[in-house]
């Protein structure tokens, strides 16, 4: 008996359940991806490329790690003296700071320490949304539909670029609990612990943050819809998973907000306000669910699901009005214009359309064409539960995309599921029939599901033979503004505050002992505000605002195009002088670091002084 021919009978000896065998092929291409980055001396680690929400990350795990307090959130070296509180969570802090702890205790010292820490948490991320993917088309297909899951969801985790080494900002994990989350919804039946999972991963979506609140609604309405139009059993499923994630937002906002903090409603993070909805939203859900007076027709449960809808509104109108608002309405008017509005992600399909059509094949075609598989798929074949949660879900997903383009960092992911079981459909019709016209039809397939192809037609359609040579000349001439080893000269200098534009905020915050005015944060008004009018104002002007502020350094990064925009709307202004290489006396140009991506200025003592 040879080797092979003993494998292969041990194998099909030893059968392993299915999500064994689907974990071990996200394991398996997950870490195949790792190793090419490896191969490539893992640049993202070195370069943040703009990613400026995972160096903040990294500055606040690093001051978790200091001694700074748990409940702590202050970045008290951005904007006014005194910092301000950001929003995120300790959530994601925790277990990349254990990582870290980890790596430490095995003797690695703390840089490299960081390094691994921020190579594996983004791969163990990247492997359970790839799981979970696979679980969903496993739910929805059958064998025919794990190769081309597997191959339309890897492109797909790629395309959407915050699972690459280094990326260990919170929307990563957000995308891989909102996948989690759906899994088990649609898995739920016969697994009476699924929906409870559900209901944890809902919670850790909303505790994390709040750009998950459409896609956590949206799994709670799903539920509600199934235990409306279902039996006991749904009913049963509902309780569970609307009791969990009450009980899993309390533990969260016990776990995570200050005491003190308790009674102050917040919008953009966990809070009372948050807190409120979720318990009166999952005990309301769990007692209509449990309690037969209220669920014993369609007409009593339409009604009580449709009166706990009514008292949620009215805690939302009545208790926390300022939720409704506009989440950026303290952000200033400027920034928003020259930042927040540039920022591809926050922007809506219109305006990208306005702006950038091209873009849309990118972000919308492939979860356009999932939906329109799968209306086709209930038309013919019938609407099941399976079908039903997924494919609401992800409607969902691409209405707020549709909002905000960043809602396709969600939709394109999961629309890799629909468009596996069709390639999947015409890989098995093909294997029972084989014809020329069967594999011309099965290349189509595979060619308009792979997002990555609408991704490189959209390159080509926005760029020409004369943009991208100047796009690179201009590459060279600005060199980068994020990589690390573009601050060596500024970590070497006395520490003091720094003016530069909000862009070079967490890059000099995580490379550098500086502290900065400016980031691209909305909380930080003060801190902003006083950026952008000293950019605009004149040189003289921009003295007075340096002084106040108590402002050591000017740094500036010629070519970024947040500079150009100040520079080209106050061609009078500080900025503009800066980029026009007049320097105003005040300032003090740094020997040797203009040789570098940043020019170093240091403002001299009795500019500092003048309020």
């Amino acid at each position: 008996m040879t080797v092979a021919t003993h494998i292969a009978r041990t194998s099909r000896s030893i059968s392993l359940p299915k999500w064994m065998s689907d974990l071990g092929i996200a394991c398996a291409l997950c870490i195949a991806v790792y190793a090419t980055y490896l191969a490539m001396g893992l640049p993202t680690l070195f370069d943040a490329a703009g990613d400026s929400d995972s160096l903040m990350r990294l500055v606040e795990i690093r001051d978790l790690l200091g001694g700074q307090g748990w409940f702590d959130l202050h970045q008290y070296r951005m904007g006014q003296d005194g910092g301000f509180v950001m929003h995120w969570s300790r959530l994601i802090d925790a277990p990349i700071a254990a990582l870290i702890l980890l790596a430490s205790m095995l003797g690695f010292a703390t840089p490299l320490a960081e390094n691994i820490a921020l190579t594996l948490w983004p791969l163990i991320l990247m492997i359970g949304t790839m799981f979970g993917l696979l679980q969903l088309a496993r739910s929805l297909g059958n064998e025919h539909t794990i190769f081309p899951a597997a191959a339309l969801a890897l492109g797909a985790i790629y395309f959407v670029g915050i699972y690459r080494p280094g990326s260990i900002d919170h929307h990563n994990a957000q995308i891989g609990l909102t996948v989690a989350m759906l899994a088990f919804l649609v898995n739920s039946p016969g697994r009476p612990r699924f929906p409870a999972y559900a209901g944890l991963c809902a919670a850790l979506m909303l505790a994390i943050g709040m750009e998950t609140a459409p896609y956590v609604a949206a799994g709670c309405a799903g539920v509600s819809f199934a235990f409306l139009f279902g039996n006991e059993a749904e009913a049963r499923r509902a309780a569970t998973f609307a009791l969990a994630f009450a009980a899993a937002t309390f533990t969260a906002f016990l776990a995570t907000v200050d005491p003190s903090n308790w009674s102050a409603p917040a919008c953009d993070a966990l809070s009372n306000f948050q807190l409120s909805l979720a318990t009166i939203g999952g005990l309301g859900l769990a007692l209509i669910a449990l309690a037969p007076a209220l669920n014993a027709t369609f007409a009593r449960r339409l009604a009580s699901l449709a009166a706990l809808a009514i008292i949620a509104g009215g805690v939302v109108r009545y208790g926390f009005p300022q939720c409704l608002a506009d989440p950026y309405a303290a952000v200033d008017e400027r920034l928003r214009d020259l930042w927040l509005n540039n920022i591809t992600e926050v922007q809506s399909v219109i305006a990208l359309a306005r702006h950038n059509w091209p873009k849309l094949l990118a972000y919308y075609v492939t979860p356009l064409l999932a939906l329109a598989f799968l209306a086709a798929l209930v038309r013919r074949d019938g609407a099941t539960r399976a079908r039903l949660f997924y494919g609401g879900f992800l409607f969902a997903t691409f209405l707020v995309s549709c909002w905000q383009v960043r809602g396709s960092s969600f939709s394109i992911p999961l629309a890799t599921v629909a468009l596996a079981i069709g390639v999947g459909m015409l890989r098995e019709r093909l294997a029972r029939s084989p014809s020329n016209l069967g594999s011309v039809g099965l290349v189509a397939a595979w060619l308009v599901s792979v997002n990555l192809v609408w991704s490189a037609m959209a390159g080509r359609l926005e760029s020409s033979p004369q943009t991208d040579a100047g796009a690179n000349a201009e590459a060279a001439k600005t060199a980068n503004c994020w990589a690390s080893e573009s601050f060596t000269s500024m970590a070497s200098m006395p520490e003091g505050t720094v003016l530069a534009v909000s862009d070079l905020g967490s890059p000099m915050l995580a490379y550098t002992p500086h502290r900065v005015l400016a980031g691209s944060y909305h909380r930080n008004i003060e801190g902003n505000r006083a950026m952008v009018e000293a950019m605009m104002a004149t040189p003289d002007q921009a003295r007075a605002i340096a002084g106040k502020y108590g402002v050591d350094y000017v740094v500036l990064c010629r070519g970024n195009v947040e500079s150009s925009n100040y520079a080209a709307l106050a061609p009078h202004g500080f900025m503009a002088a800066l980029m026009q290489r007049r320097i105003p006396d005040w300032l003090t140009p740094v020997a040797g670091t203009d040789r570098g991506p940043l020019e170093i200025y240091r403002v001299e003592r009795a500019a500092k002084g003048q309020a």
